[in-house]
């Protein structure tokens, strides 16, 4: 079966004549991706929730946050500065 996106690169599905406006595409293998035109990508808001993800992974563990203290204490920074340069290179 053929399946389909809009104009946008917006998933539109598996349809068994064209929809109005649809263009036929290979299907993704992910529902987090969006056409580019050639593949299929991740769409900015699934990285913005994967990062958000690894963020809250990396403020709540707690083997991290003693790292975190020690580079503060090391470097002479407040822990908040230390995690902000840290999660900067998430």
């Amino acid at each position: 079966m053929p399946y389909y996106v809009d104009a946008n690169g917006r998933s539109l599905g598996i349809f068994d004549k064209a929809p109005r406006g649809g263009i036929e595409v290979p299907p993704p293998d992910h529902a987090s991706k969006r056409w580019n035109g050639v593949s299929w990508e991740k769409t900015p808001e699934y990285l913005d929730r994967q990062k958000a993800a690894a963020e809250a992974d990396f403020i709540n563990n707690p083997a991290l946050r003693a790292i975190v203290l020690r580079i503060a204490k090391n470097e002479g920074k407040t822990e908040d500065e230390v995690r902000d340069e840290l999660k900067a290179q998430l």
